[in-house]
This record gives structure tokens, sequence and C-alpha cells, in this order.
């Protein structure tokens, strides 16, 4: 028979080449076997708090393990067992990476977070520090208990809690930027009225030469937002001032007759003028009928009183006068 024939050698390199494909996807197989054992005994090494911190990595490792590997048979061609030779060689390459990222998540990208978290510790640190005297002024507690808080957190952070740490952080300084404005509203206030009572002791004193009774002191020493109280003689009637921290309530002696309260008021008003300090006048009226009968005058109205612009930071609230 005439002619050249190959189909011995074909048939040699077919086996040859399925061989190679299967004994590749077995290699690649055990690898991925090895990756997956130690992905997961690695994950097992970072604490909870640590990958919720990293979610897209962990997502990322989470789909590879559950990749499922594909499947084949010896039946198959050299042709299609490299087709999936191809494909378990992707998986190992994808597995290489998801290792690469659980490595970095435990060795770097921990103690970067780490460091950060514990930077901001310090700097939540610091701003209590600098609130600390106007929390024993106006909240005493609210500075150790802060305290409390505060100085655990370094030790989560050590404990791999980064989110826990994280929410903790962000509501305390939500809280302490909301206690902050409202000392230093109160710490503003009260500088305020203390102001206003050494303008008004000079006023009584030297502008109307009226008599102090006792040195003006908080009415409770033991709150700094109670009243400062200061008593005055007129030598026509007592007065009681009452410098609270939006404004001043009065109690006067003076008698209403011929609108004598009201002038004397009036007066005090216009003297403080003179420190920069606009009142503004109303009187509570009692249940005395008398003052009714006598056809007492209405009290005048302060010239600002209809002024519809804004105040300035000088206008300190309202006298109360209850016994004019």
């Amino acid at each position: 028979m005439s002619g050249v024939k190959y189909s011995k050698v074909q048939i040699e390199a077919e086996r040859k080449a399925k061989k190679e494909a299967l004994s590749k996807i077995t290699s690649l197989s055990n690898s991925i076997e090895v990756l997956r054992e130690r992905v997961k005994s690695l994950i097992k090494e970072i604490p909870e708090g640590v990958k919720s911190s990293f979610p897209e990595e962990m997502r990322i490792v989470k789909l590879w393990l559950e990749e499922k590997l594909p499947e084949y048979s010896e039946k198959m061609n050299s042709t299609e067992l490299n087709s999936i030779a191809e494909k378990f060689g992707q998986i190992e390459s994808n597995g290489k990476e998801a290792l690469k990222k659980l490595i970095e998540v435990k060795e770097v990208k921990r103690d970067e977070k780490a460091r950060a978290l514990l930077s901001e510790i310090e700097v939540l640190n610091g701003k209590l520090k600098s609130m600390e005297g106007l929390m024993n002024k106006w909240k005493p507690g609210e500075s150790e208990r802060f305290r409390q808080i505060v100085e655990v957190l370094p030790q989560r952070v050590e404990a791999g809690d980064f989110v826990e740490v994280e929410t903790r952080l962000k509501s305390l300084g939500t809280e302490l930027n909301n206690l902050t404005q409202e000392l230093t509203t109160l710490q503003s206030q009260d500088e305020q009225r203390w102001y206003v009572l050494e303008a008004l002791r000079k006023v009584c004193k030297d502008e109307l030469s009226w008599g102090e009774e006792k040195e003006p002191a908080l009415e409770d020493k033991t709150n700094p937002a109670s009243p400062i109280v200061y008593k005055v003689d007129t030598y026509i009637g007592k007065v009681t001032f009452y410098l609270r921290l939006e404004d001043i309530k009065v109690d006067s002696e003076i008698s209403s007759g011929e609108n004598l309260c009201y002038r004397q008021f009036d007066n005090l008003s216009e003297q403080l003028k003179k420190f920069g300090i606009t009142t503004k006048f109303r009187v509570e009226h009692t249940n005395d009928s008398q003052d009714k009968d006598q056809g007492e005058k209405p009290f005048p109205q302060d010239e600002h009183s209809n002024d519809n612009s804004s105040e300035t930071n000088e206008t300190y609230g309202t006298y109360y006068s209850s016994s004019c």
C-alpha cells in the first residue's frame, strides 16, 4: 500500500497533550486547595471588627472561596482539558490576589486603621481637656463620664473592634459638640450678667446714690446657674435684683404712686446705656386692686420696644418689676 501514514503519531500526540492538561489541572487544583486553606486560616486570625472595617476586601475573598471549580472528565480531548486548565489557572490567580488582600488587611491596613483611630481618640481627648473647666462648672460629672468612656477605646482598637470604636467616636463627637455649644452659651451668658452686675452696682451707688444692703452673691452657691442676688436701698423702698442667665427679675418695694417706681426704673435704664447695656422693661402686675382703682398709668415703653431690627449683643434680657 503506497502513501505516508500519520495516524499513530497523531494518537500519541493527543494522548500526551491530554496527559499534560490533566497534570496541569491536578496541580492547579492542589494549589487552589492549599490557597483556600491558607485564606480560611488567615480569616480566623483577623478580628471581626477589623474584617468589618474592610468590607470590600472581605467581599472579594468570600466570593473567591465560594467559587466552584470547573468540572472535567478524562474523556475530554486535549483542547477541552486545556480550556479547563486555563479556568483553574484564573481561579488560582484570583486566590493569590485574595490572599494578598487578606495579608494587607492583617499586616498593613489594620495598623494604618488602628493608628488613624488612635489619632482620633487623642483629638477627642484634647477637646475634652479643653472643656474640662466648663464641664466641671456647669455639668459636674460629665467630664468624668466622658473620660471613662474614652479611656477604654484604645483597648478596643488593640482588640480590633474598629467598627465599634468608629461608631463610639462618632457618637461622642456629636455629643461633645452639642455639649460644647451649650456650655459656651452658658458661660457667655454668665460673663454677660456679671458685667451687667458691675455696671448696675456703679449706677446704683455712684449715679443714683442708692445703698447696698449686702454684697451680691449667687442665690445657690453650689449652682452657678442660679440667680445672682443684689439688694439695694433706694431710701424710698428696697429693690432686689435677681440676675438670671437669660434676664433680670426685680422685686421692688418702691411705691407705685405717681408712677414713682416706673420713673426710677426708667432712670436706671438710661444710666445703664452708658455701659452699652440696653434694657427693656415690662411689669408683671399684681392682683392688687387698689393700684387699679387708683387709675394707674401704663408703664412707659422702652424706646426700642417696637423696633423690629435685630438686637445687638449688648441687649440683656428684660427687667420685671413684680411689685410696682
